[in-house]
């Protein structure tokens, strides 16, 4: 089964909450949380951690050399990823990549610099550049965490077509699914190993922490 959790922390802003929440983190991400300068940071990690704990029933977390998190015996595969003020969390039977983006003025030069050729040209040919730009950008990413190497990947290695949410890869054989979404301000993606309907739920901060 694929599904997407979400969740805002805006919640967290509550004084007493985030004391409650940042009691249920392990030690290793406290100290984390203790060294970020950012308030919104530290409610984003501390949420990204429970959110996790709670999908994955407190299992063991495991990394693998480029640093993406797995259950120890598979029996589910996850991702997170965070922006602004909501947390995501994909999970599947397969590997699974996610990304959510808060929608922002960016020098699109980015594009130019790191994205395909015809990626950027299509950015460039579009009424509302932003909005191309960013379903390009969560895209690429889901791609890149699905695979799992992390920044060993280059991101115009492969480009991703928007019309047909498909990717053009030599990096392996697998087929490869996306799932394309907006919220609010934000736009999110979930890259899949199988054709299955993904399913999205919002969790509330307090079912974390209870």
């Amino acid at each position: 089964m694929n599904k997407i959790y979400i969740c805002n922390i805006r919640d967290l802003y509550n004084e007493e909450l985030y004391k409650l929440a940042y009691s249920k983190i392990s030690t290793e991400r406290k100290n984390k949380v203790d060294s970020l300068g950012v308030y919104n940071d530290k409610c984003l990690n501390i949420v990204s951690e429970l959110l996790v704990k709670k999908i994955t029933n407190n299992s063991n977390i495991i990394y693998n050399e480029y640093g993406k998190p797995y259950v120890e015996n598979n029996s589910i595969y996850f991702n997170v990823s965070h922006s602004k003020e909501y947390v995501i969390c994909a999970t599947s039977d397969d590997e699974v990549g996610c990304d959510i983006e808060f929608i922002k003025d960016v020098n699109i030069n980015v594009a130019k610099r790191y994205f395909c050729f015809d990626e950027y040209q299509t950015i460039i040919k579009q009424d509302n550049i932003l909005d191309t730009f960013y379903k390009y950008w969560v895209l690429k990413e889901s791609f890149i965490k699905n695979i799992g190497l992390g920044l060993k990947q280059r991101l115009d290695s492969f480009c991703i077509d928007l019309d047909s949410l498909t990717v053009k890869q030599n990096i392996n054989n697998n087929n490869y699914y996306f799932h394309l979404y907006e919220l609010d301000n934000y736009k999110y993606a979930i890259c899949l190993l199988n054709k299955e309907d993904v399913l999205i739920e919002y969790i509330d901060i307090k079912d974390l922490i209870n």
